[in-house]
């Protein structure tokens, strides 16, 4: 069964709880409130803005909200099931009730909400006698009236770039690009690409609306975010109509429009449905049943591969804006010299098109925490989530299109959504994963015949995705010279239950540490001793570890240090320094594993990185004395 959540938002002037560009609400009982900030629109433009506006405004953020506060089971619910998929129902005032209870509106919004974040809504619109102003969430900008000829969402990434420039440059555009801003570490980045842009257009060319959307007292316990989109889509809407547009654009490439699942256990609203085709048809619905007027909100990039984004930016001699532009998934990982984790997808896709469109030379590898093809992926998930990437690849560039058809039969669900026959649509759909197919390929079978002509590969760490994806080439029949490399990474694990053989084999290893504390040293009991920085990486994470153990704590709920904490400890100029030194400690303890013969995946997980929370030693692994 799914969790049911009631969810009371409080949009009055007099709120319970709400400062003027705050918008209360209540989830289960419990008070929440969101800031709602939108900059740069003129008073000219925005004073007394139709009620329609404001509420759907209202309703994005209430949703959102909900959707952030409201935990699908985070890290260790690997299931779909009723941690993933929520039941919610909302009950908000509005200015236009009998809009928003009429059935083209409310039948819409549920619809296409439900199809974005793979949960069951429900609403009650009721009548907002003392309704907030609107003019309370703004910060206005320049007096000087902004005509929009275009509005399109501008995030701060590659493609979006890429649409910004056509629309400025080729298509000679005034552009009101529309931003929400989650984090102050995006923000910069959104303005300093706006500023460029300025500086390449001719003036009076852009506007750009930043939004900012937050959750207050740390109550964020969603990190997916599926409805952002949704408040996204509301803020480029409200702005669209001010200006009295009736066209939104974003833009995002097709291969993650689509978001076709690489593996298994990527389904549901796990494969994101962003910009998908039906997520874009369904707001277009919502917003011309809202506004009474045919609205269309489009992605003209649908037919584009991420390669072929890159060649957009460079043909308009903006390829030295790659650098600047933002893809990373782990906003808050991001630091000045590591902007990119180099372990999520968005990563992974971001480098592979850059190396395949010959722009490496501006988009150093040094701004990736964990390098593409050469750093070790020392965890679990992560080795799988680049090894995915590439098999996924290589099976679209083999696949004939009669059997990618079957086996992605959720592309058929798509087909309706284009202004052009579904026959015709489909082999758009193919050809353009095809072309992905080849080029992510392409760039691995290159390196792969580089590293293989120098040597390289006999000598990479295994769990670097250069070895791992050579494991999958050349696992069948090795060529002379090569050393032999191991089969690929295994799978996440299933719920199909395991012979009792093969429990026996993969149990992982109890690993003892034996903490002198005199002398600073740490012994692996079976390994040996490790010293120096190593050591004092596992001393430090062992205290909270032996903390936790003399509470009695379960091994899930055991802390971990976060690492900005691990950098002011450690005296290290920022955190892409913390992870350096841990991946060092992991190579140093892999490397004693495989001179005493143990099995590198004994110790792989000693320590355990969970994404936006820390490190920690493994509490299902280890087991810490302290002399």
């Amino acid at each position: 069964m799914q969790r049911e959540h009631d969810i009371r938002c409080r949009l009055s002037r007099g709120g319970k709880r709400a400062s003027e560009d705050g918008l209360s609400f209540e989830i289960d009982g419990h008070d929440r409130e969101i800031t709602l900030k939108i900059r740069e629109l003129t008073a000219g433009i925005a004073r007394n803005p139709p009620h329609a506006v404001s509420d759907l405004v209202e309703i994005a953020a209430c949703v959102y909200g909900a959707d952030s506060a409201i935990s699908r089971g985070g890290s260790m619910d690997q299931a779909l099931g009723q941690l993933w998929r929520r039941r919610m129902h909302f009950e908000i005032p509005v200015r236009e009730p009998d809009l928003w209870n009429s059935a083209p509106v409310k039948s819409a919004l549920v619809d296409t909400l439900g199809f974005l974040s793979d949960d069951d809504y429900a609403f009650t619109f009721t009548h907002n006698e003392d309704p907030r102003r609107f003019e309370g969430y703004l910060e206005f900008g320049p007096g000087e009236r902004f005509h929009a000829e275009e509005v399109m969402l501008f995030s701060g990434g590659l493609d979006s770039l890429a649409g910004a420039l056509e629309e400025l440059i080729s298509r000679g555009k005034s552009v009101a690009l529309v931003s929400h801003q989650s984090s102050s570490k995006i923000s910069h980045v959104q303005t300093d690409l706006v500023r460029e842009l300025q500086s390449r257009t001719k003036s009076g060319r852009i506007l750009h609306v930043p939004v900012t959307a937050q959750l207050r007292d740390g109550s964020n316990r969603e990190t997916t975010h599926r409805a952002r989109a949704f408040l996204f889509a509301a803020l480029g809407m409200a702005t669209a109509h001010m200006f009295d547009r009736d066209r939104l654009r974003f833009y995002e490439n097709g291969v993650i429009s689509m978001n076709l699942p690489p593996v298994g256990q990527v389904v549901g609203a796990r494969a994101t449905r962003t910009t998908h085709p039906q997520t874009l048809a369904g707001f277009g619905r919502l917003f011309t049943a809202v506004f009474d007027r045919a609205v269309r909100v489009e992605n003209p990039y649908i037919w584009k591969t991420k390669r072929e984004v890159l060649d957009v930016i460079a043909q308009h001699g903006a390829a030295d804006l790659i650098a600047a532009a933002h893809s990373c998934a782990h906003v808050y990982e991001k630091s000045v010299m590591t902007p990119h984790c180099g372990r999520c997808s968005q990563c992974i896709d971001r480098r592979f098109a850059v190396l395949a469109a010959g722009l490496a030379a501006h988009d150093p590898e040094e701004a990736y925490a964990v390098d593409l093809m050469h750093d070790p992926r020392i965890d679990a998930r992560d080795r799988e989530n680049a090894l995915s990437y590439v098999r996924h690849a290589r099976q679209l560039r083999a696949m004939p299109p009669r059997d990618f058809m079957i086996k992605f039969g959720e592309v058929s669900r798509a087909l309706r959504f284009f202004d052009e026959p579904p026959e015709a649509a489909a082999r758009r759909i193919y050809a353009l994963h095809h072309r992905h197919g080849e080029t992510v390929s392409a760039v691995i079978d290159q390196e792969l015949a580089t590293a293989l002509t120098t040597g390289e590969l006999s000598g990479a760490d295994p769990d670097c995705l250069l070895k791992l994806a050579g494991a999958d080439v050349f696992a069948s029949s090795q060529p002379a010279g090569i050393a032999p490399v191991r089969s690929a990474t295994p799978s996440l694990p299933t719920d199909e239950p395991a012979s009792t053989a093969a429990t026996q084999d993969t149990k992982p290893r109890e690993i003892r540490l034996n903490i002198a504390v005199s002398s600073g040293t740490i012994e692996i009991v079976g390994l040996g001793v490790v010293t120096g920085v190593s050591a004092k990486v596992i001393t430090t994470l062992a205290e909270q570890h032996l903390e936790a153990a003399g509470k009695g704590r379960e091994p899930a709920d055991y802390p971990l240090f976060r690492a900005a904490v691990l950098a002011e400890r450690w005296q290290l100029s920022g955190e892409a320094m913390v992870r350096r030194r841990i991946i060092r400690a992991r190579k140093r303890v892999s490397e004693m594993a495989a001179a005493a013969g143990w099995s590198r995946s004994d110790v792989a997980e000693i320590i355990e990185n969970l994404p936006w929370k820390g490190y920690r030693l493994n509490p299902f692994l280890v087991r810490v004395y302290k002399f």
